[in-house]
C-alpha cells in the first residue's frame, strides 16, 4: 500500500509539474535589478511547494530572475528527478542539516548554509536578492523603490519571539555585536535583530550575513534556546515589514 501511495504521488507531482512547465519561468518583465531565490530539499514534500512558489512568483509580476537552491545529501541529488529540476534554474548544494562537529540536526542550518552555497558558485548578477523559503507564496511584486532598502540595510519579515536576541544569550553568544538603540527591528538595547522569514537584501550584504549565521549556527548549536530564538544580524541592519 505504502508503495502504491507513492506512485500515485509521484504520478500527481509530474503531472502538477508539466503543467506549471507549459510555461517555464525564467526571468518575468520589469526591473532587472532583483533576482529572486527559494531554498528548499529534496523531498516530495518540497517539490509540492516549489510549483507553488514558481506559479505564485510568476502571476505575481515580480521582476527579475527566479533560482531554487536544493540542499540534498549526495544519496538524495543522484535519486532526484531531472524533469523537476528542470522546472527553474536550480543549484544543488550539500545538506547542511547535520552538525558533524557536535552531532546536532536541525534543518533550518540549511538556510544560510544554502545561501553562502549558492552565492559562492552561481553568483546573481542582479544587486538585490528576495530570499525566500519554499512554503512561501508572492502575491506582489517586491521592487526595491518600494522598500527602504540600501546598502547596509535589508528588509525582513517582524519576528517578535526572538528574544534572544537581547538577553544573556546574546551576551554569551555575539558579544561582538553593538547594542541598538533604534526600535525598528526590535527593542533598543538589542544586539541582533528581530526578523526572520524572507530576506530583500544587497547581493554582498546577503553574503556576509548569511556567512556570519552559518558559523552563528555552529556556535550556538550546544545552547538550543539560543539556536532557536536568534537572529544573525551581523553585517546589515534591518527593517521590520508587518
Amino acid at each position: 500500500m505504502y508503495l502504491q501511495q507513492r506512485a500515485a504521488v509521484a504520478v500527481l507531482l509530474a503531472l502538477a509539474a508539466a503543467a506549471v512547465a507549459q510555461q517555464p519561468p525564467a526571468a518575468n518583465g520589469g526591473s532587472s535589478d532583483v533576482h529572486t531565490v527559494f531554498l528548499t530539499d529534496c523531498t516530495a514534500y518540497s517539490d509540492w511547494q516549489s510549483l507553488g512558489m514558481i506559479f505564485s512568483w510568476r502571476e505575481s509580476g515580480q521582476p527579475g530572475t527566479l533560482s531554487r537552491v536544493m540542499c540534498c545529501t549526495p544519496e538524495e541529488a543522484a535519486a532526484y528527478s531531472p524533469d523537476l529540476r528542470q522546472l527553474v534554474p536550480t543549484h544543488v548544494a550539500p545538506s547542511f542539516a547535520h552538525n558533524q562537529r557536535t552531532g546536532d540536526s536541525y534543518a533550518a542550518y540549511n538556510k544560510p548554509g544554502a545561501v553562502v552555497d549558492w552565492l559562492a558558485h552561481v553568483p546573481p548578477p542582479q544587486p538585490w536578492v528576495l530570499v525566500l523559503d519554499s512554503d512561501m507564496l508572492l502575491r506582489r511584486p517586491f521592487v526595491p523603490a518600494d522598500f527602504p532598502v540600501q546598502r547596509g540595510r535589508a528588509v525582513s519579515a517582524k519576528y517578535d519571539y526572538m528574544i534572544g536576541t537581547n538577553n544573556e544569550l546574546a551576551d554569551r553568544h555575539i558579544p561582538e555585536l553593538p547594542h541598538r538603540n533604534d526600535s525598528d527591528a526590535g527593542p533598543p538595547g538589542r544586539r541582533s535583530d528581530r526578523v526572520g522569514g524572507f530576506f530583500f537584501i544587497h547581493r554582498r550584504a546577503a553574503a556576509t550575513t548569511a556567512a556570519a549565521a552559518a558559523d552563528d549556527d555552529d556556535d550556538d548549536d550546544d545552547d538550543k534556546a539560543f539556536a532557536s530564538t536568534h537572529a544573525t544580524d551581523a553585517a546589515v541592519h534591518a527593517h521590520c515589514c508587518q
